[in-house]
């Protein structure tokens, strides 16, 4: 099994925050790179790419409250599958939680770490740059 744990401090508010990171086609894309398109259907999602010359999907839903959100997924490649889970906890950082059992897990362990640490650098533009668009 697969699990990284990280935190990071941010100058965003808790509602701009919980409304841009509950969002599979802002988060996916960013934090696993490979995901090339994502479809949204009110709190599930399905996001699609390939990884290392492989096809994949991702399925899953999206549960978030006032200090929580979570990512719940499976992803399958022909008839392999692997099941994780992706978690944003509001403390007085942000802390992300992502754990993966499956499919190419071992393989993933080195490519996850470098994206999550990639995610973070410029999640806190990346944010800033989201609350424009959306004027939030």
């Amino acid at each position: 099994m697969l699990r990284i744990v990280k935190s990071i401090k941010t100058k965003h508010d808790r509602n701009s925050l919980i409304i841009i990171l509950s969002d599979p086609s802002f988060i996916l894309p960013r934090i696993f790179p490979p995901i090339k398109s994502v479809e949204n259907n009110n709190s599930s999602f399905i996001a699609k790419g390939k990884f290392l010359f492989t096809d994949f999907c991702l399925r899953g839903n999206v549960y978030s409250s006032i200090d929580n959100i979570r990512y719940i997924f499976t992803l399958k490649s022909g008839n392999k599958t692997g099941n994780g889970k992706l978690e944003f906890q509001f403390t007085e950082n942000i802390n992300i939680s992502f754990e993966y059992d499956g499919w190419r897990d071992l393989m993933a362990r080195n490519f996850m770490s470098k994206w999550v640490n990639d995610f973070l650098d410029k999640l806190d533009e990346d944010i800033r740059m989201e609350r424009i668009r959306r004027k939030i």
